[in-house]
């Protein structure tokens, strides 16, 4: 909606991103950038198309909680913050460049809370991690790797049993 209102152009994606017709479309705009929210795996034709490259928002500390349903995962093992980083995208899930972030306090566990603070969030670090590419600057994380994919019974289970509100 705020590409529509500022006539920006963009592509809504509707399934693969790596879909010939995706590319086709990204190749006709040639841009300098492409930026994601999104769980799609980016193929190294996509990620090589635009001049400066393709960066991901994510919402956790990378390169804690790669993959699905971070902020979920930080309910779920009790951590005190959670938050939100740009990052360049390669051939591996969450792994690139880090280019900026931010740690928020995790105050209350309504996980729809938590992600309306961190998208309130995404367009002054977005900013931000545009100025480190174009200044070849990246952040330093210390958090410790850990991926997860969609949770199981038992991960539900240690959500509620940490008091996480999913709506």
């Amino acid at each position: 909606s705020v590409f529509k209102k500022k006539k920006i152009n963009f592509i809504d994606i509707k399934d693969n991103i790596n879909d010939t017709k995706y590319l086709q479309s990204f190749k006709k705009y040639k841009p300098d950038l492409i930026i994601s929210s999104n769980p799609q795996y980016f193929k190294e034709e996509l990620i090589k198309l635009p001049k400066y490259g393709c960066i991901n928002r994510h919402f956790s500390l990378l390169p804690k909680y790669k993959g699905l349903w971070p902020v979920f995962y930080s309910i779920s093992n009790c951590d005190q913050s959670c938050g939100i980083t740009i990052h360049k995208i390669n051939e591996k899930y969450d792994e690139g460049k880090i280019l900026a972030q931010k740690k928020i306090e995790i105050n209350e566990k309504n996980i729809s809370r938590i992600y309306l603070k961190l998208f309130n969030l995404t367009p002054n670090i977005i900013s931000e991690a545009i100025d480190n590419l174009n200044n070849d600057k990246s952040v330093e994380s210390d958090y410790e790797s850990s991926y997860n994919s969609f949770p199981t019974a038992k991960d539900w289970e240690l959500f509620r049993k940490n008091n996480g509100v999913f709506i």
